[in-house]
This record gives structure tokens, C-alpha cells and sequence, in this order.
């Protein structure tokens, strides 16, 4: 028979197939098989899904003209689990700035 003693997802107790959930990590030792009373594991580790959602910091900034501020990016999956290593992509539609490929926006002088 099958089942998962340390989490990672859920498993057909007679087929033996194996569904990940929805948290990342490695479960060590977390599917047992057995037979006549002896016992076999295994371990599996569980990526992110994709991109789903990214989230700016601060969300809203007062400037005065010719300043700057600093601005993050975290991104998520469908799941919340966070990516990290992703490349963000900076832009502006506001016509009152700039900003650079670390996310640093430069206020303009009007």
C-alpha cells in the first residue's frame, strides 16, 4: 500500500499515484510503500507554479520634482508560493518620470 507521512501531497493508497500540493518544498521520506509489513520510502520536492501575481513596494509615493524613490517587486504564484531569481521589467505611463531596471524612479523637474 501507499501513503504520505511527511506532507508534499496527497497519494492513491492502492495505485500509488502521487498528486503534489500547493506548498513548495522538500518532503524527505514522505512516500511509504509497503508490503508484508517492510517499508520503502521516497522523497519529493515541489517547485513553484507560475507567475500569478507581483506586488510593488511601496504601492504609493509623494515626491517632489527631481527626486527619487525606490520601488521593489515580489512575485507569486497561483498558490502564493514566492518565485525569486524572476527579472522585472520597469516602466512608466505617468509622463512625469522615469524609471531604471532596479526600480528606481526619478522624479522630473516640471
Amino acid at each position: 500500500t501507499w501513503k504520505v507521512v511527511n506532507g508534499g501531497g496527497t497519494i492513491n493508497a492502492s495505485t500509488g499515484l502521487f498528486t503534489g500540493g500547493t506548498k513548495t518544498g522538500t518532503f524527505v521520506s514522505t512516500i511509504e510503500a509497503s508490503t508484508g509489513g517492510v517499508q520503502g520510502y521516497a522523497s519529493v520536492t515541489i517547485t513553484h507554479g507560475a507567475v500569478a501575481k507581483v506586488t510593488v513596494s511601496p504601492a504609493t509615493v509623494k515626491l517632489k520634482a527631481a527626486t527619487t524613490a525606490q520601488f521593489s517587486a515580489t512575485v507569486y504564484d497561483q498558490y502564493n508560493n514566492l518565485i525569486t531569481g524572476k527579472a522585472i521589467v520597469w516602466s512608466t505611463s505617468t509622463g512625469a518620470g522615469s524609471v531604471d531596471t532596479r526600480g528606481l524612479y526619478k522624479s522630473w523637474h516640471l
